[in-house]
C-alpha cells in the first residue's frame, strides 16, 4: 500500500519520499517584514528539527516571525514533544507539525497546548496498537482509523458532540466527530498534501507560490498562502468547484488571488450544508428555492452563536457570505459549471 500511495505522490521510490521528509526539515525560512510591508525571506539550514524530539519554545525565539508570539506566550509547557517509538513515523509527524507552524496555520500556543494534547494521544496509539508501524502510509486508513474512534471511546475520550453551529437539520439535532477523532485522518491527509509533488491545480491544497508561473499575482508580505479544498466533504464538488477556481484565476478577470481567498471562506461551508440536506447529491443542479431560504436561516443562527471576537459583526459575515454565494451560484447556471452538473463515471 505504502508504494501505491508514494507513487500516487509523485514519487519513484520509497527513498525519494524519505529524502522528501529530511530535506523539509533541514533548513526553514525566516520572514522580516519591512517598514513599506515588504517581505524579505531568508534561508537557514539547521539540524535542530531533526536531531531534537523536544522542541523547545525558545529557538522559536530567534526566529524573526515567531518573536512575537514567544513573548506573549504565558503557559508552563514549553516543549512540543514527538513520543513516537518508530523514527520514521517520527520524523513524518514533525514534518506536519513543521509545516503548520511556517506556514502560519498553527500558532505556536496552539501546537503547544490543544495540538500536544492530540499528538500525546496519537502517539499512544500508533505505538500501541501498531509497534511495527513504519510509515503512516503503511496504514489501511479506514481500518486504522475504526480502531482510532474506539480505542479513545474505551480510554474514556468523547468521540461525538452535538453541532453547536447548527439548531436542527431536518427537525434533528445534528453531531459530528470530535477534533480528537478528526486528528488521525487530518495527519493522513496533511502528510499527503505536505509530501505532493503532482501539479498543484491536483492537490486539495494549493500554494500561491507554485501558481506565480500562471501569472497570478498576490501580495508578496501576506503569510495567506493557502486555499484549501479539503473543507469540502463531497468528493466530486470538491473536484468540480477547484476546475471552476482554477478556471476564474487563470482567466484573471476581476478574480484574483484574494477573491479565491474569500470564496473559500464562503462556499465550503455552503456546499456542505446543502449535502447534509441531500447526502446522494453529486452536484448543485437539483437547487431550489427553499434550499437557500433554509441556509439563509442557519447561517444567521451560527453568525449569531459563533462569532465571538469582540470586533465581530453578525449581520456583516452573513451579508457578505450571502453576497459570495449568489455571486458563485450566478456564476455556474450562466456558464453551465461542471459544479451545477457533475457526469457520473
Amino acid at each position: 500500500m505504502i508504494n501505491n500511495t508514494i507513487s500516487i505522490l509523485g514519487y519513484n521510490t520509497i527513498n525519494g519520499y524519505n529524502d522528501k521528509i529530511t530535506q523539509t526539515l533541514s533548513k526553514y525560512t525566516e520572514i522580516t517584514i519591512n517598514e513599506d510591508k515588504s517581505a524579505n525571506y531568508k534561508e537557514i539550514e539547521t539540524d535542530y528539527f531533526l536531531e531534537n524530539d523536544k522542541w523547545h519554545i525558545d529557538f522559536f525565539g530567534s526566529i524573526e516571525q515567531f518573536r512575537e508570539q514567544v513573548e506573549n506566550y504565558k503557559y508552563t509547557r514549553k516543549n512540543i514533544s514527538f513520543l513516537f517509538d518508530n523514527d520514521n513515523i517520527k520524523k513524518e509527524i514533525k514534518c506536519i507539525v513543521f509545516s503548520k507552524l511556517f506556514s502560519d496555520e498553527w500558532k505556536l500556543q496552539t501546537a503547544l497546548i490543544s495540538r500536544m494534547y492530540l499528538i500525546k494521544k496519537l502517539a499512544v496509539f500508533i505505538n500501541k496498537k501498531y509497534p511495527n508501524l513504519n510509515s503512516i502510509f503503511e496504514l489501511d486508513f479506514k481500518k486504522a482509523n475504526i480502531e482510532w474512534i474506539d480505542w479513545l471511546s474505551v480510554n474514556g475520550v468523547r468521540t461525538i458532540k452535538k453541532n453547536n453551529n447548527n439548531s436542527k437539520i431536518m427537525g434533528r439535532d445534528s453531531f459530528t466527530k470530535t477534533d480528537t477523532v478528526k486528528f488521525l485522518e487530518k495527519i493522513y491527509i496533511g502528510l499527503i498534501n505536505l509530501t505532493d509533488e503532482r501539479e498543484e491545480w491536483e492537490k486539495d491544497r494549493w500554494d500561491i507560490r507554485n501558481l506565480e508561473k500562471y501569472g497570478i499575482a498576490y501580495n508578496t508580505s501576506s503569510q495567506l498562502h493557502y486555499i484549501n479544498f479539503e473543507k469540502i466533504n463531497n468528493i466530486n464538488i470538491r473536484e468540480a468547484l477547484k476546475k471552476y477556481i482554477k478556471k476564474k484565476l487563470i482567466s484573471n478577470n476581476k478574480f484574483s488571488w484574494s477573491s479565491a481567498l474569500n470564496y473559500l471562506k464562503s462556499i465550503p461551508q455552503f456546499i456542505n450544508y446543502i449535502c447534509e440536506l441531500e447526502p446522494t447529491w453529486n452536484d448543485l443542479k437539483g437547487l431550489e428555492r427553499y434550499h437557500i431560504e433554509m441556509y439563509i436561516e442557519w447561517l444567521n443562527t451560527y453568525a449569531n452563536e459563533n462569532l465571538r471576537r469582540k470586533d465581530a459583526n453578525p449581520k456583516r459575515y452573513v451579508s457578505t457570505s450571502l453576497s459570495i454565494v449568489q455571486k458563485f451560484l450566478s456564476d455556474i447556471q450562466i456558464r453551465e459549471n461542471d459544479v451545477t452538473h457533475i457526469s457520473h463515471n
